[in-house]
């Protein structure tokens, strides 16, 4: 059984893949999330994912978004993550709130 819930968090990082070739291999769109308290200082905590409706749908709200943004987001579980690797989660509804914390870029 999946698991939905709405969490706060901070962004890294939005990878856009709807105008690349890669769009047929990931997800649409994925964010990366910094939460706060963070579990690593290293990794990011949640690789969000987008399907193509998601992404339409919250388009606006994406392309508004840079590192540090402050979000709120409804998501469901997909899968556990480790010491060395990102929960995964898929996207409900997400929206900005007020706040900013400074995060690093996540490099691959």
């Amino acid at each position: 059984m999946k698991h939905q819930n709405n969490f706060q968090g901070y962004v890294i990082r939005i990878d856009d893949y709807r105008e690349s070739m890669y769009q047929y291999l990931h997800h649409a769109t994925t964010a990366l999330i910094k939460m706060d308290p963070s579990e690593s200082e290293v990794y990011p905590d949640i690789m969000l994912a987008f399907d193509t409706y998601s992404a339409e749908e919250y388009d606006e709200v994406l392309t508004s978004l840079n590192r540090g943004d402050a979000i709120a987001f409804n998501a469901t579980l997909m899968s556990l993550g480790t010491h060395v690797r990102t929960r995964h989660y898929h996207l409900n509804a997400i929206w900005k709130i007020d706040g900013y914390k400074e995060v690093a870029p996540h490099v691959h």
